[in-house]
């Protein structure tokens, strides 16, 4: 009995585990790890001010993970921040 326990537990969970290892393996941000940037990203702004845009131009900083990464707008100004994938682009 205990060894069909076992079984049917590892034939319920596996799918899920194998599933989160897939996510990691492709690097493919969800949409909760995108709120949690974009959140962290604007306590960071709101703490250390204009010095602080220079991390959202870095193409290795703590805004640029996976296959996603936070980029700053000043919609007043209908300016756009460099991205840090901007080099990419050009």
């Amino acid at each position: 009995m205990r060894r069909l326990s076992l079984l049917l537990y590892l034939l319920a969970v596996m799918p899920a585990a194998a599933s989160a290892q897939s996510e990691m393996v492709t690097g493919k941000a969800t949409p909760q790890e995108v709120y949690q940037k974009v959140s962290e990203a604007a306590r960071f702004l709101s703490e250390a001010g204009e010095k602080g845009l220079k991390e959202f131009e870095n193409p290795r900083g703590r805004f640029v993970w996976k296959d996603t990464f936070v980029w700053v707008t000043e919609c007043e100004k209908n300016y756009c921040l460099p991205t840090p994938k901007s080099q990419d682009l050009a």
